[in-house]
């Protein structure tokens, strides 16, 4: 018991005792030295049934134990990265989708505008009394443009395209 760890001598100690009253045993252990070994322990009986002997195998696992929690650490990595890669793949699909999405509604946003533009000329060649109908015009066709580039600015995000600066008045927005 002297070899054996101080965390692991009293169960170690026990299983002994366990032994001696006649059970086997399969049990690891930690030696003083940080080793890890695992042990078989048989009684052996004589003519009269009482313990006569211990037959035992001690084998050092240390290698294999050390091996063993690399393996979980890279399985554990390896689980990660594959969250990662479903995590990457559900963001491509939502990319798509978005792209499709801003696409269909870039080409009725374009004929809106493209309307206002012809109801603003028909408006201005018929008549220059409608001045607010014309602001109201104006003013639909400028949302609908805004919201394009809108639709156009999400785009490029996702697609993770090169971002694109330009100057701006803040008064304008």
């Amino acid at each position: 018991l002297q070899a054996v760890c101080e965390a692991d001598q009293e169960r170690v100690s026990g299983l002994l005792e366990g032994a001696l009253a006649g059970s086997s045993w399969e049990f690891e252990f930690r030696s003083t030295n940080g080793f890890d070994f695992r042990s078989t322990i048989v009684p052996k009986f004589d003519s009269e049934g009482k313990v006569d002997r211990l037959l035992g195998i001690t084998q050092d696992i240390t290698d294999s134990k050390r091996d063993h929690l690399k393996l979980a650490a890279i399985e554990k990595e390896l689980q990660q990265k594959k969250a990662e890669i479903a995590k990457v793949s559900r963001l491509s699909a939502l990319g798509e989708l978005t792209s499709g999405i801003a696409h269909e509604l870039n080409q009725p946003l374009t004929a809106i505008a493209n309307y206002v533009e012809a109801i603003k000329d028909i408006v201005e060649l018929e008549s220059s009394e409608n001045k607010d109908l014309l602001q109201i015009l104006s003013n639909l066709r400028n949302t609908t443009f805004r919201t394009s580039e809108i639709i156009s600015r999400l785009r490029g995000l996702i697609q993770k395209a090169a971002p694109h600066r330009s100057a701006m008045n803040l008064n304008d927005l």
